[in-house]
């Protein structure tokens, strides 16, 4: 009984200093992977404007995971370079708190590597508003991978 009690013990003091230290991150990492989609115009030059839209899960380094749903619009030129493209994204984690991002990049659509940054959120990510992230983003068919490195903003 007594071991049983202090493993609950300590169980709950990591997680206290778990969330303790989410405060004093200044980097961490997350993993990010779904299902894409779009409805596409193709002009006359044969470049497209895309209506994107992806949903998937999440993971980080601090241990927190959710889900994610982004949309937005993307310009591509004929040869499937993107000319401009802006999605943003809600995100929920495990606690039922939010972030929001806006995202970035101007490679190609098949894979890339790109820039969001936290433009809202919620409970814990109140305190990372303004946080900046680089990404690498590849697909297979419609699924995408994306594995980010954030800096919390000063």
């Amino acid at each position: 009984m007594r071991c049983l009690l202090l493993s609950v013990l300590f169980v709950f003091s990591s997680s206290l200093i778990s969330i303790a230290n989410n405060e004093n991150i200044k980097e961490w990492t997350q993993k990010y992977s779904g299902f894409a989609s779009n409805e596409s115009f193709s002009l006359e030059d044969s470049s497209k404007i895309l209506h994107y839209k992806n949903k998937g899960t999440w993971e980080d380094t601090m241990g927190n995971f959710g889900t994610q749903t982004c949309f937005g619009l993307v310009l591509l030129e004929k040869n499937n370079n993107i000319i401009s493209m802006e999605i943003y994204c809600e995100a929920q984690d495990q606690d039922n708190d939010k972030f929001y991002t806006k995202v970035t990049r101007d490679s190609s659509l098949d894979a890339g590597v790109g820039e969001y940054v936290l433009i809202d959120g919620s409970g814990k990510w109140k305190s990372m508003i303004k946080s900046k992230c680089k990404y690498a983003v590849k697909y297979k068919e419609k699924a995408l991978f994306v594995t980010s490195k954030c800096g919390k903003a000063s």
